[in-house]
């Protein structure tokens, strides 16, 4: 049968979350200039990432990440 597993799950929401946030930031950002509109999405996507690792515990992982993986 088929398993949908976490990782398919946050595939489907991001996909979600995604369409959302270019109907709210077409919407809301159309008067901000586009370095600083895509600037402040990514750091809100970045913080909602973070706070995804910190809640399910695996923020302290981004520790033994080396160069290489990083790139």
């Amino acid at each position: 049968g088929v398993h949908i597993g976490e990782g398919e799950v946050l595939v489907l929401l991001a996909t979600f979350f995604w369409s959302i946030e270019v109907i709210v930031a077409k919407k809301a950002l159309g008067g901000i200039p586009v370095q600083f509109a895509t600037t402040a999405r990514m750091a809100a996507g970045a913080v909602i990432l973070l706070g995804y690792l910190g809640v399910t515990g695996r923020l302290a992982d981004l520790a033994h990440f080396d160069g290489q993986q990083w790139r």
